[in-house]
């Protein structure tokens, strides 16, 4: 008797985990495919086209649209040679666009966002930009390309884009590296100058390349942070301001 109990018991609750693990693995490709649909029409309406101004490659961006979807808008990025093509939002905190995506809809791949504390009519020291690493590649999930010898050898790969509303900018990468989940490399500006000195020489000095790109405290840096191996690691680009309009 007791046997048999201890059997239908197993099975209900193993019927109860296939629906649980269905829901979910359902829900994954829901969210994944309404996130899809979402960066389509995204990219129909910003149009992201390279350019070439003063020897330097650009990024023209229609924000107009963007904004009238979403006036968090603040930017767009694009990594070259990864899925990472971008408007860019930011929030009152850095909690908002963990859990929502472009049209503020809660999903769990969230969107690209600026951390809150950054500023973008003057920008700071640092500017940090945060995305989930998911397994299909959206968000920053294809940032962790950028750790293999043929992505940060390959010379078309030394520029990033990131634009706001008001310029076109091009940033140099000097800087790259996974690293336990912290909160140093992502702070956005210091009180003192010899912080900040101390700061570029710190993330520069973890890089695993040598991009030989000189930096100092009169430069703007940029910032991509996302999660890897399981929320163990952080994978972390740097790259300075070298082209605004």
């Amino acid at each position: 008797m007791k046997k048999k109990i201890f059997l239908i018991l197993f099975r209900i609750i193993s019927i109860i985990l296939l629906i649980y693990a269905f829901f979910i693995l359902f829900n994954w490709y829901s969210e994944n495919s309404e996130n899809q649909d979402l960066y389509n029409n995204l990219l129909d309406i910003a149009d992201p086209q390279e350019d070439i101004s003063e020897n330097y490659p650009v990024l023209d961006v229609d924000f107009s649209s963007l904004i009238a979807e979403n006036p968090d808008t603040v930017g767009w990025l694009k990594v070259n040679n990864t899925d990472v093509n971008y408007a860019v939002v930011q929030s009152s905190d850095n909690s908002y666009y963990i859990n929502h995506n472009f049209n503020k809809k809660r999903n769990s791949a969230g969107w690209i966002f600026a951390d809150y504390r950054n500023h973008f009519d003057e920008l700071d020291l640092n500017t940090v930009l945060y995305g989930h690493n998911r397994k299909d590649s959206s968000m920053f999930g294809s940032l962790q390309l950028t750790q293999n010898e043929s992505w940060y050898t390959n010379p078309d790969n030394k520029y990033i884009f990131f634009n706001t509303l008001s310029k076109k900018m091009t940033w140099e990468i000097f800087s790259l590296y996974k690293v336990k989940a912290e909160t140093y490399c992502t702070t956005p500006y210091f009180s003192t100058t010899d912080e900040e000195q101390e700061f570029i020489n710190t993330i520069k000095n973890r890089s695993i390349h040598d991009f030989n790109v000189d930096i100092n405290t009169t430069d703007k840096i940029l910032t991509l942070y996302t999660c890897a191996n399981n929320n163990k690691y952080r994978v972390i680009i740097h790259a300075k301001l070298v082209y605004s309009e």
